[in-house]
Formats: C-alpha cells, structure tokens, sequence
C-alpha cells in the first residue's frame, strides 16, 4: 500500500474516532446543565451493565475479524465466505447474550427502564459489520455514514431535551442513533461481497480464534468499565459516578486522537505479515512510536494545563471535581497510545494473542484490586489512580515483547523530544493562566489552546523533528511541483 492510502486511512479513522466521541464532547455543556451529575451517572452505570453482554455477546470478535478480512482481502471469494461465517456466529452469540440479558434488566427493578431501553444497543451488535471495512482498509465509508448519523443524533437531542425527566429519552435517542449507524452500512457491504451457499459456511472454526483474543478484550474491557460499576455498587453516588463518566468523555476524546492510527496499521501489519514483509513491520512500528510520542505527550500536558480553565465555563461551576479527575487521568493518553501500539498493531495480527491475554489479565487484576482499596476511602478519585496504574502495568508488560523490534534509538529520541517541548508548554501555560488570565472563560481556554500549539510546534522546529521536518518537506515539495 502506498503511504498516500495510509495516511488518508488514519486521517478517515481519526475523524470517526473524534465523531464517535465528539458528540458526548460537544453536548456536555447542555447535559450537565439539563439531565445533571445524577442524570449521567445512572446512564454511565447502566450503559457499563449493557456493555458487558455486548462484549459476550460478540465475544470480543471485532479485532480477530479485521484481522481475519485483512489477511483475505485479495481474495473475494475467501473474503466472503470469512465475512459470513464471522457474521453468523456472531448472531448466534448475540442471541444467547440476550436471552440472558432480558430477565436480569427487568429484575434490576431501580434500573430496569434504563436497562431494557439499551437493549437497542445489543442490537445495534446484531448489525456491526464496521470490522468489515477496517479490515479491508476501507475508512473513508465507516467516516461519512457515522459523521452523519452522530450530527442527526446531536439534533435530536438538543430539540427535545429539556429537564431531568428526560433522561429515558436521551438514552433512547442515543440508542436509536447507534443502531441506525451501524444498519447503514449494509447498503455498501451488498455490493462488496458474494453470496455464498450455507453449506460452504463454517461458523465454528472461528471461535476458538476468536476466544482467544476474547480475554484480552474481556480484560480491557474490565477495566475500562469497572470503575463505573464498582463506583456507583460501593459509593451509592450517581453524581460521583457522573463526575467520574465526564472527566473520562474529554480523556477518551484525546486517546481517540492518538489511538486512531492503531485500526489502520492493524490492518496493514495482518496484511504484511500474510506476504511475509516483517522489515516492512518492523518500520511501520517505529513509525507508530514516533507518531504518538509526537501527539500523544503534548495533549496530555495540554489538557492538564487547561483543566481547570475549561472545565468551568464548559460544564458549570458546580464540576469542579471533573477537572481535578481529568488531570488524573492525563497520563493514559500516552500510556494507552503505546500500549495500543504493543497490543493492537503487533500482538494481535502477529497472532501472539495470548501473550496479550496474559498482559490484559494483569491489568484487570491490578485495577480491581486497587479499586477495591481506593474507591471507598478516594471515589473517583481512587478509580483513576486504578485505572492509571492498571494500563502501566500492561504497558511493561505488552512492551517488553516489542524491545528487539523497533529502533530504540528513533523512539527515545522521539520521546525526549516530545516531552522536552510538553514540559516547556506546560509551564509556560501556568504561567500565563497565573499572571494574565484569572478566569476561566472561553475566550482564555482558546489564548491558552493556541499558545500551547505555538510553543510546541516551536520546540519540535528548533529541536529538528523528524517527522514535521519530513512532513514540512512534503508539503513544500507539493507545493512546488504546483
């Protein structure tokens, strides 16, 4: 592939990734001025409950099926026969999940409205066949159809919205828009694919693949969403578990940024590996190292510079707490960036994922036990400091079966570089924040913002950068030839 197609994919996932996220973003003033701490924390509680039986439901299957199309992608006959054994399954999976799921919503009796009305999201799995076109590299249909069903979504919300004793219908509006943007995408996938005689099909062969990344994903997925479970089951706080949903909105939002390149060297490792081209990998790894020491260290140490600027005027003066939350939760934005490098670009299209099970394990290990010791002397405060600690500890671990395949040198340069440039951003911030602007406005988070990606963009220049140099080099060459 040439490095045209990948970086348009990147810049294609990145902005369904940001859409994905932007739409919680961008509504958060509205929300937390209508349905409320209260209001947010009993959706992010009962959609953490939902959220389990989808993960059991498809089993985890959406990294091995990318794979699995990636590595059958010059094959249309192959490549049909792989989508519909992996679809079948999926439904069959799915089926079980929601027999399961129905009795235990209705008895949750406090939750059971908010439970039965995200039954949608389970069928929204049901029609999920976005894995499809990550893995045949194909971003650009996933971008356009989720851009437009995210801004009809936010359309609907802000008209009918108005008070607390609206928060059924938020979730349900949220829902519908789910299912309505995954079903869209079989209008595509018809034309992409062969029909194929169910004889042919065998579904089974690929569960055993798919269990096996299955506890990895489960782990992720453990510590991704246990934190609000265990919040609201041991505090009783639905405000607390809001605070703690909404300083995780912004910080999802970064590591969407930074993560996005991962779904699209995924997909071309898997397809490297299948021609036999690891220098090739070996190259695009020390790429993906550059590239998230280059973003992922400044929108850390932007966003813990601005926190307490932003947070104010953006959701109200009562949410304090969430910006003190949100600088505690900084550090997964490069932590996870170069865990996701390990794990979702290596581990997993080399077929090493029991070796990432193994890492994901601990980390679910890590942040249930120290949530267990946290959370009731700190709240959320405690489920951060677990939720930092536990994607260390998979870091060290995914990271140590990289060190002999990447260029250590490139990468630590990369990194001293990036941190130098954040450490000189941040305290220049604090500094303007303390002296010049004292409050928190949205005319200062902007001076704030710009400043930040000046002085930034400054360092990498006088530091010599290799990446904006050759990214500096392309345009000017563009530019010339025009």
């Amino acid at each position: 592939m040439k490095i045209k197609k990948l970086n348009a994919n990147y810049l294609y996932n990145s902005i369904y990734q940001l859409f994905t996220l932007l739409l919680p973003i961008v509504l958060t003033p509205f929300i937390t001025r209508t349905i409320g701490a209260g209001g947010i924390g009993q959706y992010s509680y009962t959609r953490s409950i939902v959220t389990y039986f989808v993960l059991f439901g498809t089993v985890g299957s959406n990294l091995y099926a990318q794979r699995e199309i990636a590595y059958t992608q010059a094959d249309i006959q192959k490549k049909s026969i792989v989508f519909w054994e992996i679809f079948l399954l999926r439904c069959i999976l799915l089926t079980i999940s929601i027999a399961v799921y129905l009795p235990f919503a209705i008895h949750m009796k406090s939750y059971a409205v908010l439970l039965l009305i995200q039954t949608m999201d389970i069928l929204a799995a049901y029609v999920d066949i976005t894995w499809y076109f990550q893995g045949v590299e194909n971003f650009k249909k996933i971008t356009t159809r989720n851009i437009i069903v995210k801004l009809l979504t936010m359309s609907a919300i802000l008209i009918f919205i108005r008070s607390p004793r609206d928060l059924y219908l938020y979730v349900c509006i949220y829902c519908v828009g789910n299912f309505i943007g995954q079903a869209l995408l079989w209008g595509d996938i018809c034309r992409e694919i062969q029909r194929v005689s169910y004889k042919k099909l065998r579904p089974r062969k690929h569960f055993k693949g798919i269990l096996q990344l299955f506890i990895p994903q489960i782990s992720i997925q453990i510590y991704l969403l246990i934190d609000k479970t265990m919040i609201e089951l041991i505090t009783g706080n639905s405000s607390e578990t809001g605070y703690y949903e909404l300083a995780q909105t912004v910080q999802r939002a970064c590591v969407a940024v930074v993560t996005a390149y991962g779904a699209v060297a995924a997909s071309r490792v898997a397809a490297l590996k299948s021609q036999d081209k690891f220098q090739e990998i070996k190259d695009l790894l020390t790429q993906s190292h550059e590239l998230i020491c280059l973003f992922a260290f400044p929108i850390a140490f932007g966003i813990m510079s601005i926190a307490h600027n932003l947070i104010p005027w953006f959701m109200g003066a009562d949410y304090g707490r969430v910006a003190d939350l949100l600088v505690m939760l900084c550090p997964l934005v490069f932590i996870i960036g170069f865990s996701n490098i390990s794990g979702m670009q290596y581990l997993v299209p080399m077929e090493m994922q029991n070796r990432m099970s193994i890492c994901s394990a601990l980390g679910a290990i890590t942040n249930v036990l120290f949530n267990l010791y946290a959370i009731p002397r700190y709240g959320a405060f405690g489920a951060a400091a677990a939720s930092v600690l536990a994607e260390l500890v998979v870091l060290m671990c995914q990271g140590s079966f990289l060190r002999k395949l990447i260029d250590k040198k490139k990468i630590l340069f990369a990194l001293l570089q990036a941190l130098t440039g954040s450490l000189i951003m941040l305290f220049a911030l604090k500094m303007t924040e303390k002296y010049l602007l004292h409050t928190a406005t949205l005319a200062h988070t902007i001076i704030l913002t710009i400043e930040g990606i000046i002085i930034y963009g400054m360092v990498q220049l006088l530091l010599k950068n290799r990446l904006i140099w050759n990214m500096g080099s392309l345009l000017w060459t563009k530019r010339g030839k025009e």
